[in-house]
């Protein structure tokens, strides 16, 4: 588990976030994580008032409405700020972006790497093609299964 603090500072006149721990954790579920954080405060002398945020990913040990880490330390420090990671958050937007695409679409970006992939005489042929029309020898982009965000890019290279 890596701990990372957010400060001010005033040296530098901004915020500033730094690892302030790296804890190797046998113990992967709520309670054993919660009690990980906890102990590491008590062992940097940090008082609770200082302990304002808690963020992770969105997985449920961490975010579940039952109990998870986050409503354990909510529990134990109320006015606790806690953030699900942005990253993720994209994704999971991404990824259900993607379901709204239609499926033939979808199916054309796999079906066309897929197509060249398969054949040696198919690739030979599509560079000849590229070369008479005068375009870049790219290689054919497959949709990542769950990169969401690749899509995009296949769906450029080829048009």
């Amino acid at each position: 588990m890596v701990f990372v603090v957010c400060h001010w500072c005033l040296e530098k006149g901004k915020l500033q976030f730094d690892v302030f721990d790296l804890v190797d954790v046998s113990d992967g579920i709520a309670d054993g994580l919660t009690n990980c954080i906890l102990s590491r405060l008590e062992k940097h002398g940090i008082p609770s008032a200082r302990f304002v945020g808690f963020s992770a990913d969105t997985c449920n040990v961490n975010f579940g409405r039952i109990k998870s880490v986050s409503t354990l330390l909510r529990d134990r420090f109320p006015k606790l700020a806690t953030v699900k990671c942005t990253c993720h958050n994209f994704h999971l937007c991404a990824k259900h972006s993607y379901k709204a695409l239609p499926p033939e679409l979808i199916e054309l970006l796999h079906a066309i790497p897929a197509h060249f992939s398969n054949s040696r005489d198919r690739r030979d042929k599509l560079k000849e093609c590229l070369r008479f029309l005068k375009l870049d020898e790219l290689e054919i982009l497959k949709p990542g299964e769950t990169r969401w965000f690749t899509f995009k890019n296949c769906a450029v290279r080829i048009l």
